[in-house]
């Protein structure tokens, strides 16, 4: 976009903007110009993963009978025009009723609250009401235990479900995951499992990856951790890169579409991206195929962190790899599939 200052009677003697003409103009190209500077500034898994939230939020506004079918609300600030404090509010019971984990209601409202912002900067929402807007806070983990609680169902379809108990699988079953069959469906499938029982990515931070994420010559991924605001990088496994390879030498993905196609009914694959709840729907499946019931994203992540300390791997290396950030975390995930007297030794034993 490219600011310029013209007036609308040209004369052969012009008279001069003066500067409220000139800030008129230079104001009307900030507002238009208002979302592109600041989405310039973000990282590029930051930008697709408010692509996938606004994608919610625009279920939102059409499960209320709103036509929102011509509206960009990620490049177009007009979009935001008459938002209030209280569509906001009604936004988040919704995304509870439709079991949203806590986590994913906190992400997207944020990045609702993050684009109201600019769509005020723009000059499009008051700056009155977007005070209002901002003071929507988001839900702690000791409210987010009683929301779960009263719920009758909590985190329906959600790839990142925490249940109270996880879906256990030993390594013979994760092995049957990632053996896919040798179809773009099975290809895609195949490195999806692989990312989440081999790297215990979180199913929304699988679904934002592009190839620009990884790196082939080293073997490696780099992704965000949306949840703790960090960059990581893992070194692939060798049947993760062995999916990647596979995946890309037959033309199933291209270079600036998202990772993970969606899948049509006649075995093909669709247009780049898998929302999470497509990726939980996916994972249940292929679960199924092998007898595994209610099989979760989640649950190839507790796996992942069971079996890296089965294997050895100490608590803070774990940590780290897991994007964790306390201890206490990391036992939640792996003490509910381990001997709970493993390594007491006893005189009798």
């Amino acid at each position: 976009m490219t600011f310029s200052l013209t007036t609308s009677n040209q004369s052969t003697v012009a008279p001069k903007p003066t500067m409220a003409d000139f800030a008129k103009a230079a104001d009307a190209y900030a507002g238009q110009s208002t979302f592109e500077r600041i989405l310039t500034g973000k990282s590029a898994n930051t930008r697709i993963a408010y692509q996938t939230d606004l994608e919610t939020w625009k279920s939102y506004l059409s499960a209320g009978g709103l036509d929102v079918s011509g509206c960009d609300y990620g490049n177009d600030p007009a979009c935001w025009r008459g938002i209030t404090h209280g569509v906001v509010i009604a936004y988040v019971e919704w995304l509870k009723q439709q079991g949203f984990s806590i986590a994913s209601i906190n992400r997207k409202l944020s990045c609702v609250r993050a684009f109201c912002a600019m769509a005020a900067q723009a000059g499009v929402i008051p700056g009155d009401v977007l005070a209002m807007i901002q003071t929507v806070g988001t839900i702690r983990r000791g409210q987010g235990l009683e929301i779960d609680r009263g719920r009758k169902q909590t985190r329906i379809n959600r790839p990142n479900a925490k249940k109270a108990k996880s879906v256990e699988l030993i390594p013979a079953q994760a092995h049957s995951l990632k053996a896919q069959p040798n179809t773009p469906q099975g290809r895609r499938d195949a490195l999806l499992m692989c990312l989440l029982l081999d790297h215990g990515l979180r199913a929304g931070e699988v679904a934002v990856l592009t190839l620009n994420n990884f790196n082939l010559q080293h073997g490696t991924v780099t992704f965000w951790r949306d949840k703790v605001e960090k960059e990581q990088t893992h070194e692939l496994t060798r049947d993760t890169l062995t999916a990647l390879r596979n995946y890309i030498d037959s033309g199933d993905i291209q270079p600036m579409e998202l990772l993970l196609r969606a899948s049509l009914k006649s075995g093909a694959l669709g247009k780049g991206g898998m929302s999470e709840v497509a990726i939980s729907a996916r994972v249940r499946a292929l679960g199924a195929r092998i007898n595994v019931i209610g099989l979760s994203a989640h649950d190839c992540r507790h796996y992942w962190a069971t079996d890296a300390q089965r294997n050895g791997t100490d608590g803070f290396t774990l940590m780290q790899a897991g994007g964790w950030t306390s201890m206490q975390t990391v036992q939640r995930y792996i003490d509910a599939n381990q001997i709970a007297n493993h390594g007491v030794k006893l005189s009798n034993k």
